[in-house]
């Protein structure tokens, strides 16, 4: 019984570990456009108007 609570244990820690690497990277690039759309906001307010 023991063998099959550290099989979940160690799937269970890998998807943990998967959905936190997923939030890092999504709030990464969500920190990097808001960067970019910065800088580039007056450019793109005169090509817009």
């Amino acid at each position: 019984m023991s063998t099959a609570v550290a099989s979940v244990a160690r799937v269970a820690n890998r998807y943990r570990w998967t959905v936190c690497a997923l939030l890092f990277f999504a709030t990464v690039i969500n920190y990097m456009d808001r960067q970019i759309l910065g800088l580039l906001a007056p450019m793109l307010q005169h090509n817009i108007g």
